[in-house]
């Protein structure tokens, strides 16, 4: 996702101008639309500006994409297939005869989960008598991926976020297949890995 941030001093904030009150957020999955509404704050004011922060930022940064939005809504569009935590505020503005902005509103958050997760990339597994040692590896940013399904054959094995080797015991004679998929909390899964085979004798 393309991102447009803009750094604000600190002096430039005032408490002259009333501060925008009723920050409310609804989130549109099927067109990725976080909708941003807010209260009036008084007829001095010549626009808004949007603060934002994600999860992997420690500071909110002024959205100048959004320029000054000049109704008291904002459709933020997320392009990102990734899921991630997005929190929002918004500031009164003057631009009449210097510019001053007012303190935050209320902050507002909303989790946008995943639509895409990347595909699990399995080694070649280590094989011990009737015991099988399968390792991966896997990269992701996504704030809602929850772990992985490794599949023997037709059997499901759920295996933590964290864990990027899992071993199976117990393996009945013949050939197996083995792959994995990574999924999130609203169930979300990628594409089956590569095939990867087990010869137990």
């Amino acid at each position: 996702m393309i991102c447009v941030y803009a750094f604000l001093p600190l002096t430039s904030f005032s408490q002259i101008l009333n501060s925008p009150t009723g920050l409310v957020v609804e989130f549109d999955n099927e067109e990725r639309i976080v909708r941003l509404t807010w209260d009036y704050a008084d007829s001095t004011v010549a626009g808004y500006n949007l603060f934002v922060k994600t999860g992997s930022q420690d500071k909110y940064y002024l959205w100048g994409k959004a320029g000054l939005i000049y109704q008291t809504k904002y459709d933020y569009k997320i392009l990102s297939q990734i899921g991630q935590h997005y929190e929002f505020k918004v500031c009164a503005v003057q631009n009449f005869p210097d510019v001053i902005r007012s303190e935050f509103s209320n902050i507002v958050a909303v989790d946008v989960p995943s639509q895409h997760l990347s595909m699990v990339n399995i080694n070649n597994p280590r094989v011990k008598k009737n015991t099988a040692t399968i390792s991966w590896t896997y990269s992701t940013t996504a704030a809602d991926f929850q772990g992985f399904i490794l599949y023997l054959d037709e059997e499901e094995l759920k295996v933590k976020k964290e864990e990027r080797e899992y071993v199976i015991n117990d393996i009945s004679s013949g050939k197996h297949i083995v792959q994995i998929v990574a999924y999130t909390e609203s169930g979300l899964r990628s594409r089956m890995s590569n095939k990867k085979f087990i010869q137990i004798k």
